[in-house]
């Protein structure tokens, strides 16, 4: 190779790692661009479900928090004191409100985005709905509520099973309850739906459901 092949050579290659460090620069900086306004918005939705403590219905906030959570740009990927604290406040604020627009507001626009995320405990959620649904057990819009977020968050088979037997225990408990037989198929069918390629409970598990049920039913 001759000495001006060789320069070259030499040229193209630092021309190359040159291209290599300012991408990698303007990566870096799209990254960190990202995760402050990330962190902006999880501080200003955390203010946002403070606020809503002592005003649970104020419409500007909860049109602040619908337009902040628009997309999922703003989960984070990765668990800090103040994603958690966005958590552990919205869990709280959404099944003491399931009642309320804002409460529903809450859970499908930040906990559903957010148990896909780093900061989730879909244990905290899955307790929680077991005992909203115990408190309302003839509560049909709150079962579909309950329902509606069950399909679009993100949790574990073993999760949802814990769920499902939860409620046959209240079946169990009021075997004479049609809404919570109704609630105890739903429950079933999504969690033994998601486990099937088409997302969709086969014959063979609805009967296995309703066999569930008919002998929760019988051991009251």
């Amino acid at each position: 190779m001759g000495q001006d092949e060789l320069t070259c050579l030499t040229v193209v290659l630092v021309l190359f790692l040159v291209l290599v460090v300012v991408a990698i620069f303007a990566a870096n900086r799209h990254q960190a661009r990202v995760r402050n306004s990330s962190d902006a918005t999880i501080q200003l939705l955390l203010n946002s479900v403070r606020g809503l403590t002592t005003t649970p219905d104020h419409r500007t906030t909860l049109e602040h928090i619908v337009s902040a959570t628009d997309g999922n740009s703003w989960v984070p990927h990765v668990a800090n004191e103040q994603s958690r604290d966005l958590w552990n406040e919205a869990l709280g604020f959404a099944f003491d409100n399931i009642r309320l627009p804002s409460g529903e507001t809450i859970l499908y626009r930040i906990l559903v985005p957010l148990s896909s995320s780093p900061v989730r405990d879909i244990r905290q959620v899955m307790s929680a709905m077991r005992q909203v649904i115990a408190d309302n057990p003839a509560d049909r819009r709150i079962h579909q509520i309950i329902l509606n977020c069950l399909r679009a968050m993100t949790v574990e088979p073993i999760q949802q099973r814990w769920l499902y037997d939860r409620v046959l225990d209240l079946v169990q408990q009021s075997p004479s309850s049609v809404d919570l037989s109704v609630l105890a198929l739903e429950v079933g069918r999504c969690y033994l739906g998601k486990s099937r390629p088409d997302g969709r409970a086969t014959v063979y598990d609805e009967s296995a459901i309703q066999n569930d049920i008919a002998v929760r039913r019988g051991m009251a």
